[in-house]
């Protein structure tokens, strides 16, 4: 969330809007008399309404290295920067004062250097770097987003017009160079989540886990060292390499397939759904609890790992906006349902001792139940 603390006048609050004065439709010409562009009333829609030109203007900087170039040699001048990054002197202006208006850069004369946020998150190479977030945005999110109105009144995912080589949610094949920056953010999002199931007892019990739609195999290197990973021939390539890169050969497996149609393999004691269940349809959904439940042991355990939002419903921010993301860009369903959804998803499927980790980091909760 964007900070204006900065402001002055940030400090008062919004008085609370009487219900009796909307109650009795009376009008008041003077009511608004104390609203100034400084107040806090546009200083909370101020970066909401010019979210718009905010993000594309980050974008472009990143694009452009210009946290890099200041990360490796801080105090650049307007016209140093102007030739680092190629850009004519007048949008190189434009840009830096953009970013500095934002917080991102720091002007100190007539020097410039990164802000704290843009030289811990926004260079490309150091931990849990910011930057697949913001490509996701502008190659995953921005075009689709146009059509929300539309999606929200047909509760279909009008967005995908947007992406006329093919978008993501093509069972066995998907645009290839979408698929990438799907990875890319998925990993980042493993990496600033997975520290939540570090203390999870269930997890640690497990001997051989299945992974379903585990994509590039970040997840699957990371959590267990005898891991299949079930997913459409184009991820399993994909996967393949992850594999070798983290020394993983001859613990991973790959099986290319259809999470619906092709047969859960025979001996996991776990099956993982990760950031899957949270997409689908009712259908769907159940239908893949139910698929787990057949091919699991007894004794055997299912877990589902994905954002979710509180049990009241009242939302954190990423998981919002990704559940806005599952109607208007990929499958038309879904969203950060509240744990105790999944719970009793769980539990119609057969599952007992159904249990939720709820609270994890990153807006996450680990969903398990074990097979009687």
């Amino acid at each position: 969330m964007t900070e204006v603390a900065h402001h002055r006048v940030a400090q008062y609050g919004v008085p609370p809007t009487s219900e009796e004065e909307f109650a009795r439709g009376e009008y008041d010409p003077n009511t608004n008399a104390d609203v100034t562009w400084e107040g806090p009333e546009y200083a909370k829609l101020r970066p909401i309404v010019f979210g718009y030109a905010m993000f594309q203007a980050l974008f472009a900087a990143c694009e452009l290295d210009l946290f890099t170039k200041l990360s490796e040699k801080p105090g650049m001048r307007a016209d140093e920067l102007s030739l680092a990054l190629d850009l004519p002197a007048h949008s190189t202006r434009l840009l830096l004062l953009t970013c500095s208006s934002m917080d991102l850069v720091v002007k100190n004369g007539d020097r410039y250097y990164n802000s704290y946020v843009s030289d811990k998150i926004l260079v490309p190479g150091k931990p849990k770097c910011a930057i697949p977030f913001v490509r996701s945005g502008q190659f995953l999110q921005y075009k689709g987003f146009y059509h929300l109105l539309a999606a929200l009144k047909q509760e279909t995912s009008a967005g995908l017009q947007e992406y006329r080589e093919g978008h993501l949610y093509d069972r066995m094949s998907a645009n290839p160079e979408l698929e990438v920056v799907l990875y890319e953010v998925m990993a980042a999002i493993w990496e600033l989540s997975h520290p939540g199931l570090a203390d999870i007892a269930e997890l640690k019990q497990v001997k051989h886990l299945l992974d379903v739609g585990g994509g590039n195999a970040v997840v699957a290197s990371l959590l267990h060292d005898k891991y299949p990973v079930l997913d459409r021939p184009s991820a399993c390539e994909l996967a393949n390499k992850t594999i070798v890169e983290n020394g993983k050969e001859g613990f991973i497996d790959t099986i290319p397939g259809d999470m619906y149609k092709s047969p859960f393999p025979s001996g996991p004691d776990a099956i993982i759904f990760s950031h899957i269940l949270e997409e689908l349809s009712p259908r769907d959904r159940q239908k893949l609890i139910e698929k787990a439940f057949v091919a699991l042991p007894s004794g055997g355990r299912l877990f589902a790992f994905d954002f979710t939002c509180r049990d009241d419903e009242r939302g954190e921010l990423y998981g919002a906006r990704i559940s806005l993301y599952f109607l208007v860009n990929a499958t038309g369903s879904g969203m950060a349902f509240p744990p105790k959804d999944y719970v009793s998803w769980f539990e119609n499927a057969g599952f007992k001792n159904v249990k939720a980790y709820k609270d994890l980091p990153f807006e996450h909760a680990l969903i398990l139940g074990t097979k009687p």
